[in-house]
This record gives structure tokens, sequence and C-alpha cells, in this order.
């Protein structure tokens, strides 16, 4: 499976980051679910394609820092 975005990681840091993206796309998804919201909502929130929400939940695109803040507020979800 190709990661859009993970080329960029270094190979020494490739089996945890795919492991946290993992992880990551899981809870993303499991909160949409829990506050009802479809892709498609939470992809008009976000200004972005339901595509690019999908692709994030099945862990085939890493989200950039800016695109998991907006997503993390519009979920509330709080890492801090």
């Amino acid at each position: 499976m190709s990661i859009r975005g993970f080329s960029k990681v270094p190979a020494k840091d490739a089996k945890f980051v795919k492991a946290e993206l993992l992880r990551i796309s899981s809870k993303l998804k499991s909160k949409r679910q829990e506050l009802d919201l479809t892709q498609e909502e939470l992809a008009e929130a976000l200004d972005v394609s339901p595509e690019t929400i999908r692709f994030i939940e099945q862990s085939r695109r890493i989200p950039s820092l800016p695109m998991l803040i907006r997503v993390c507020k519009i979920l509330k979800i709080d890492f801090f």
C-alpha cells in the first residue's frame, strides 16, 4: 500500500510512523462516527474532498499538522 507523504519519513522511523498513523487514523474514524458525522460532512467542514477524509481514515494519506489540528478541533479530540 502506498501512503501519500510517507516518502518523506526517514527509513529508521518508518515502522513507528506506520504504527502511529494506523492508531491516529482509527481514532479519527471512530470519533467521527461517534459524533454521527459522515465523511462528506467532515470534508465539507474542512473544505477538502471526501476522498481526502477516506484516505486519511484508511491510513493512505498522512495529514499535515495544520490539517490534523483542524480535524481534532472539529472532532473535539484533545491531545494535550
